[in-house]
């Protein structure tokens, strides 16, 4: 099994959205075991409270971020107890809500994480969030 700080990439692949986070827990099981991994590999759920997760990226410290296009919302999913399980999911930016100098946030998705800073394209903007993990309760 490759990890990518502790979390699988088969986790991951989960957290993308193969299984959708509203069916009940039995369902989900089910839907998990019929996936097909290769020997060695496991899968599980890392984080289930992420709507239409669409791409993901992964900070230095192991934060996720998840763009989601269809609910207009970028995700920091943090496991802070290191059981590979995602404790805190993190808002940092919504179509719901504009930036402190008020340019509009349209329909954030595409993430990517270079030198401690969280990049995200919107249909009109790409925005540069430094030393994002340092600040996700208030990204700025």
């Amino acid at each position: 099994m490759k990890l990518l700080s502790g979390v699988t990439t088969a986790s991951l692949i989960a957290l993308a959205g193969l299984v959708p986070v509203t069916q009940a827990q039995d369902t989900l099981d089910e839907k998990l075991s019929g996936i097909k991994l290769p020997a060695g590999f496991s899968i599980e759920v890392y984080a289930d409270k992420i709507a239409n997760p669409r791409q993901m990226a992964l900070g230095a410290n192991g934060t996720v971020f998840v763009g989601s296009r269809g609910a207009g919302n970028v995700y920091a999913v943090v496991d802070t107890d290191g059981d590979f399980k995602a404790d805190e999911v993190h808002t940092l930016l919504s179509k719901k809500t504009p930036l402190s100098n008020d340019i509009p946030v349209n329909m954030p998705n595409g993430v990517a994480v270079k030198d401690g800073a969280l990049y995200v394209s919107d249909s009109e903007y790409i925005f540069r969030f430094d030393d994002i993990e340092s600040k996700l309760d208030n990204p700025g």
